[in-house]
């Protein structure tokens, strides 16, 4: 009876181990399905990616419908499109110290964004109207900050205003600063640029990085070389630029035209200072002359 138990039980183990090593993974099996989650992570995050980008891409047109809104809520209170900026009391008057989106804040109810950087103050954070997630990815600042002699210094960030396509050069305040258009010397609303992406400005000494980031002044883009060089150093600032509008809504931009519409589509739709056809896009008397309306300089 006892060796009948023994062998039961012995059976029993037996096939315990058996039903243990049959659930059991092999490291071969292992092994495959490391693989396979790995391969569909590779297709599957590409995808991600881009589902992400696009709900960026939606968010900035929906930020710029916003701003264009305020523009024309500006337009119908005083007659005249938002200035570029004017000076509230700075001994340096070849900057403005009050700038377009400063004017415009009372009519989106948003604020430009500053981040804290070298000893500024944490003003707002980067969200918001003024603050693209997308170009919230850039290495940049959303501080204007302070020259070597204390002047104020271009305010940087994810959105440029073509202030001197809707403005008269030379007859703004103290001759220095653009006079603002009414809005029916604007031939052709509906092919004027007035808001839009920024494009990127050359690193300075109040950046962390030798690339640039967002110019309130939207024509900077038109004398951008990044658009137009073929061939560069990999160590040149055009091409840390080019890296940067890559991982920016894929290296396209989102531009608003004076009517409300907006255009998306690769940088050479609107950035060329070669092409009579845009160029007339940046002036309101849509003409291509560039010499008194489009300020700037190739870098």
């Amino acid at each position: 009876m006892a060796r009948k138990l023994a062998r039961d039980r012995g059976e029993a183990r037996s096939l315990e181990r058996e039903a243990t090593s049959a659930c059991a993974f092999t490291l071969i099996e292992l092994l495959v399905v490391i693989a396979v989650i790995a391969i569909l992570a590779s297709l599957l995050l590409p995808a991600l990616n881009k589902a992400r980008e696009k709900a960026y891409t939606t968010a900035c047109k929906n930020n710029l419908r916003q701003i264009s809104l305020g523009s024309h809520l500006y337009i119908g209170d005083f007659g005249v499109y938002v200035p570029y900026g004017y000076s509230t009391g700075s001994p340096n008057g070849y900057r403005p110290t009050y700038y377009w989106f400063n004017s415009l804040e009372p009519y989106v109810r948003g604020s430009w964004p500053q981040l804290n950087y070298g000893g500024y103050q944490v003003l707002s954070e980067p969200s918001g109207l003024f603050a693209c997630p997308s170009y919230n990815r850039l290495p940049g600042l959303y501080t204007p900050g302070v020259g070597p002699s204390g002047e104020p210094t271009q305010p940087i960030g994810a959105y440029g205003y073509n202030a001197w396509g809707v403005a008269i050069w030379g007859l703004g305040e103290n001759n220095i600063y653009p006079a603002p258009l009414r809005e029916s010397q604007v031939l052709k609303p509906a092919d004027m640029i007035s808001f839009g992406d920024s494009a990127l400005w050359p690193g300075t000494y109040q950046q962390p990085t030798a690339a640039g980031v967002g110019y309130d002044e939207l024509s900077t883009g038109l004398y951008d070389l990044a658009f137009s060089l073929a061939r560069v150093s990999n160590a040149s600032p055009i091409t840390s630029r080019r890296l940067m509008y890559g991982q920016r809504h894929s290296g396209r931009f989102n531009i608003i035209l004076c009517d409300g519409h907006i255009e998306y589509g690769r940088p050479s739709l609107f950035f060329s200072n070669r092409q009579k056809s845009i160029l007339m896009r940046w002036n309101f008397d849509n003409l291509d002359h560039e010499d008194s309306l489009i300020q700037g300089s190739v870098y």
